[in-house]
């Protein structure tokens, strides 16, 4: 045998060897282009994932802070209605107690005035009572003084001619008696 033979065996393994070994690493990148396109899909996947659990997060979280915000609007708007409500609700509670006060006030003033001119009344009926009894009593002690006048005119008239008589009779005895005398 000659050393050709054996040499192009030895190129020949090496070329198969070589042949193997290519192939092996074309299979192991293959696997590996499988494998990375594998985990690269996986990675994509989950990344998407990710970006769509973040996005819907963020959306999330954009809503809350919207409906808290529109809440928050919510709450101050009624808030500020009801103060309003309270408000105006005081306002015409206060009129109308006003209103009340103001009606019992008059009606006390009407009482008051009805009570003083009842008091007036009253007062005059028993001032007008005292004067009737007054121009009665008057009225009487007149009477009482003419009948008087009229008794003492009877009972001193008799004596007042008497004493008339006997005075005119004792002038003319004492105008006669100078003039008997001298004769």
């Amino acid at each position: 045998m000659s050393p050709l033979p054996a040499l192009r065996q030895a190129y020949l393994a090496a070329q198969t060897a070589r042949k193997l070994e290519a192939a092996s690493q074309s299979r192991q990148r293959a696997m590996a282009r499988v494998t990375f396109a594998g985990v690269d899909a996986t990675a994509k996947a989950k990344s998407i994932a990710v970006d769509a659990a973040r996005r819907a997060a963020h959306k999330a979280h954009t809503l809350q802070a919207t409906m808290s915000t529109a809440s928050k609007r919510r709450d101050a708007r009624v808030s500020l209605v009801a103060n309003k409500v309270a408000f105006y609700n005081a306002r015409a509670a206060h009129t109308t107690s006003i209103a009340r006060y103001s009606v019992l006030a008059d009606a006390k003033q009407l009482v008051a005035k009805v009570e003083s001119k009842q008091a007036a009344a009253d007062y005059l009926r028993a001032l007008d009572q005292r004067l009737r009894q007054s121009k009665a009593a008057l009225t009487n002690q007149r009477v009482a003084n003419v009948v008087e006048r009229q008794r003492l005119t009877t009972a001193v008239s008799p004596m007042l001619r008497v004493a008339k008589m006997r005075a005119t009779q004792s002038l003319a005895g004492a105008y006669t008696r100078p003039l008997l005398s001298s004769t």
